[in-house]
């Protein structure tokens, strides 16, 4: 993902939220409880809240129509906070590249970079960067 951030060296990670759940559509609701849970711990502004929520929930939406639907069906869903963005990830059971229609996703035009890594018999991981802060305006100093 450093690569996302426009950086050849890795970023310091500031803080990590992680939530497992079963790829059921009632993951939906859990995903936005859990978005906003970090967000106002993490203390994020509003407009980076809101679009912490939509991609959480987008790429969980994604997981559980891809993914078979079975109760073995596990999701993982992790918010990383760097110093200028939050990463978004939804871990799963899927076992090829995303849906090519999720590059559509309106949401994901609102977020820095996106992209996906498939491990085997390990599942996926869906990920999506959201800028906490324009470069240089200190509106991510105060974060975390």
């Amino acid at each position: 993902m450093t690569a996302a951030l426009g950086r050849e060296t890795p970023v310091v990670v500031r803080a990590v939220d992680e939530l497992w759940l079963v790829a059921r559509p009632t993951a939906l609701c859990c995903a936005r409880l859990f978005a906003a849970s970090v967000s106002q711990r993490w203390d994020l502004v509003p407009g980076v809240a809101s679009v912490v929520d939509a991609a959480l929930v987008e790429l969980t939406a994604h997981s559980i129509a891809t993914t078979s639907g079975a109760v073995s069906d596990e999701l993982v869903l992790r918010l990383s906070l760097y110093s200028e963005a939050v990463g978004v990830e939804v871990w799963d059971t899927g076992s090829v590249d995303p849906d090519p229609r999720l590059a559509g996703a309106r949401v994901l035009a609102a977020v820095e970079g996106w992209g996906s890594t498939v491990h085997g018999h390990r599942g996926r991981v869906v990920w999506c960067l959201v800028a906490t802060a324009p470069a240089g305006s200190g509106l991510g100093e105060g974060l975390c």
